[in-house]
């Protein structure tokens, strides 16, 4: 059944960087009335919508408690979790053919977090106190499975037959058609979940989110991830999903950022407390960051 009264008008698109994880970009949409009855179905509770060919669905629930966080930890193998973990938390595509499933979720994410030495280790300020006061000491060194900063390369889930395949996943000069996603088409379904939030021991935040908007003709989601360590570094790990309904490929636009404190206060940005206190703190200082890696891909639904 369409559901013209879901749709949403907070302003005007054009103003908006469709690159912002801002609820106002992926809120905007047309206000204008259209005199063709739209083919889709709202799920119960607004918790998703039928589409095209596509179930796309969030599952939201409460921060795991003891018992869930020991069988978590044991799962995902990672002694240490982030104090609010939303692992029943997930978003979902899955497509008609009955094999294909396309997923953003915690557990995977966490997954992700466990070290690769692809990165350098992010210390905090008191870190070089640490080590010269423990130089000569007897001092326990502890096994670390993870990043401490939860920092992931988690890109999202495809299961095929109810496993999970790297099949069907190929490198593309294809990108997101970003002048599509700035008309002011209907949204028929939107909405966004946490996986994970960290205050990292008061110093800083890491936070990973996902949002999606659905449109009469396709649909696009953004996995975030947002690293904030005081007085040393910020992270910003976007993964864009998009789709168009008349294509048989997912378009998967991953791209990481960061910089310095240091370097971001040289160049004129001003991290101050109201900056940090900020919802949309990542975007503020996104064109600061220096972009370390981008990589897009395409998941054919069949294979």
């Amino acid at each position: 059944v369409a559901q013209r009264d879901q749709r949403r008008g907070h302003g005007d698109r054009k103003s908006v960087d469709i690159f912002s994880s801002s609820s106002s970009f992926f809120m905007t949409s047309s206000t204008e009335e259209t005199n063709q009855d739209l083919p889709y179905e709202l799920l119960p509770a607004n918790a998703g919508i039928n589409i095209s060919q596509w179930k796309i669905h969030a599952h939201k629930c409460s921060m795991l408690n003891s018992i869930e966080r020991d069988y978590f930890s044991d799962k995902v193998g990672i002694g240490s979790l982030p104090v609010m973990l939303y692992g029943k938390n997930f978003l979902e595509f899955v497509h008609s053919n009955g094999s294909f499933v396309f997923q953003l979720n915690a557990i995977d994410a966490m997954q992700g977090c466990k070290l690769t030495g692809e990165r350098d280790p992010v210390l905090v300020p008191a870190a070089n106190l640490w080590a010269k006061k423990k130089h000569g000491e007897d001092v326990k060194t502890l096994a670390i499975d993870h990043d401490w900063t939860f920092t992931t390369t988690y890109r999202g889930s495809v299961l095929r037959q109810g496993n999970p395949s790297q099949e069907g996943i190929e490198p593309t000069t294809e990108s997101i058609p970003i002048e599509r996603l700035k008309r002011r088409d209907p949204i028929l379904w939107y909405d966004e979940l946490t996986l994970f939030e960290d205050e990292l021991d008061d110093n800083g935040t890491a936070t990973l989110s996902c949002k999606v908007r659905v449109m009469p003709s396709c649909v696009f989601a953004l996995l975030r991830f947002w690293l904030r360590v005081d007085g040393v570094l910020v992270r910003l790990l976007d993964t864009r999903i998009f789709h168009s309904f008349d294509s048989n490929y997912i378009l998967r636009e991953h791209q990481e950022k960061e910089n310095t404190f240091e370097k971001i206060l040289q160049a004129g940005f001003l991290m101050s407390s109201e900056w940090q206190l900020d919802p949309n703190q990542a975007d503020a200082v996104s064109s600061y960051l220096v972009t370390k890696r981008s990589v897009t891909d395409k998941i054919y639904i069949d294979v």
